[in-house]
C-alpha cells in the first residue's frame, strides 16, 4: 500500500502537467484507476490478514485455556487423591496411637525391689485377657467409626462430584 501511495502521488503530478499531450493524459487517468484498483484491493487484503490474525489469536487463546482448565482438572483430582489418603492415615495413626501408648506402658518393667510388679494390672490374674478384651472392643468401635466418617465426608462429595461431571457431559 505504501509503494502505490508513491505512484499515486507520481500519477497526480503527472496529469497536472500542463507540458503532457492529451493522450497521454488520458493514459495516465487510466493507470490512475488501476492503481487507486490495486491500492483498495490491497486494503481489503491487509483487514483479510489481520482478520485472520486475530482468528488465529483467539483459536491459539482458547487452546491455552483449554491446555490450563485440563491442568487444573489434573491438578485437582491429585488434590483429591492427596486429601483422600490423608485422611486414612490420620484415621489409622488416630486408631493405633492409643493402642500402642497402652501397649508400650503395660509392656515396660514396673517391678519393686523384690522383683514384684508394680502395675495392679500385672497382679490380676486374668489381666493379660482385660488388656486384649479391651483393645479388640476399642478396635471394634474405632475401625466402624473410621469407615462412618469417611462415607459420611467423602460419600457427599464423590455423589456431588458425579453430579457435576453429568451435568458437564450434557452441556457438551
Amino acid at each position: 500500500m505504501r509503494r502505490l501511495r508513491g505512484l499515486q502521488r507520481l500519477l497526480r503530478r503527472l496529469t497536472d502537467d500542463q507540458d503532457l499531450s492529451q493522450a497521454l493524459t488520458g493514459y495516465l487517468e487510466d493507470v490512475i484507476d488501476h492503481v487507486n484498483e490495486a491500492y483498495e484491493d490491497a486494503g481489503h487484503l491487509v483487514e483479510k490478514c489481520r482478520s485472520m490474525s486475530m482468528a488465529y489469536e483467539h483459536v491459539e487463546d482458547r487452546a491455552q485455556e483449554k491446555i490450563h482448565r485440563e491442568a487444573a482438572e489434573i491438578q485437582n483430582l491429585q488434590d483429591g487423591r492427596m486429601n483422600k489418603l490423608l485422611f486414612i492415615l490420620t484415621v489409622i495413626a488416630t486408631v493405633f496411637t492409643p493402642l500402642t501408648f497402652v501397649a508400650g506402658v503395660y509392656g515396660m518393667n514396673f517391678v519393686d525391689e523384690q522383683s514384684h510388679p508394680t502395675i495392679p494390672e500385672l497382679l490380676n490374674p486374668h489381666g493379660y485377657l482385660y488388656f486384649w478384651v479391651t483393645s479388640i472392643v476399642y478396635l471394634l468401635i474405632c475401625v466402624p467409626a473410621g469407615i462412618w466418617l469417611w462415607r459420611r465426608i467423602y460419600g457427599k462429595k464423590s455423589t456431588c462430584v458425579k453430579l457435576q461431571q453429568k451435568g458437564h457431559a450434557g452441556n457438551e
